[in-house]
């Protein structure tokens, strides 16, 4: 996949439009403006696209720690529960 600037840069958004394409005049933008904004941003763009990947896979691990966090206090629950009991006498105390 190319990086996104390079999308960018192939994109039609930083054409001119074809319906002033025979109009003759100074560029939509400066050459060295439409050289160094779009690069800027679209370097902008890769790194918030690098750091949401980062965060979506800290929340995953974060995720898959809490369910098993989750699993493990089910287990101690389940055994810290007394065990249902027959309905009956008490513990007998021997006097």
């Amino acid at each position: 996949m190319l990086p996104l600037h390079r999308l960018l840069r192939r994109s039609s958004l930083l054409r001119r439009p074809p319906e002033l394409s025979s109009v003759r005049g100074p560029p939509l933008h400066s050459a060295s403006a439409s050289s160094r904004v779009p690069e800027f941003m679209a370097s902008c763009l890769d790194n918030v696209c690098e750091r949401l990947s980062g965060l979506e896979r800290r929340q995953e691990e974060l995720v898959g720690k809490v369910d098993g966090l989750g699993l493990q206090l089910f287990e101690i629950i389940s055994i810290l529960k007394p065990s249902t009991q027959p309905p009956g006498p008490g513990p007998s105390s021997s006097s």
